[in-house]
């Protein structure tokens, strides 16, 4: 899997040359894959499979007045039923 991270970090660099302190500079929406613990089976016969689902995700890159640079990942990884956003 390629390095998804670092492709973010690298991309983001040029908004960080003119950031003030305490500010968002970029929001990143992409989808990821991720594994999802599913139960598959019902009542006393049941197991859990790990699934893989694309969710959406969502990368902060803020410039703290104490922290420096930070990186926020919201991922929304619960199943939401077909069609809906």
């Amino acid at each position: 899997m390629r390095d998804v991270a670092n492709q973010y970090h690298d991309w983001v660099e040029p908004y960080f040359r003119h950031a003030q302190p305490d500010q968002v500079v970029v929001i990143i929406k992409a989808r990821e894959p991720a594994g999802i613990m599913t139960a598959i089976g019902a009542g006393k016969k049941w197991h859990l499979e790990t699934k893989y689902r694309w969710v959406k995700q969502y990368n902060f890159y803020v410039q703290d007045a104490e922290w420096e640079r930070c990186w926020f990942v919201y991922a929304r990884t619960f199943l939401s039923p077909p069609g809906s956003p």
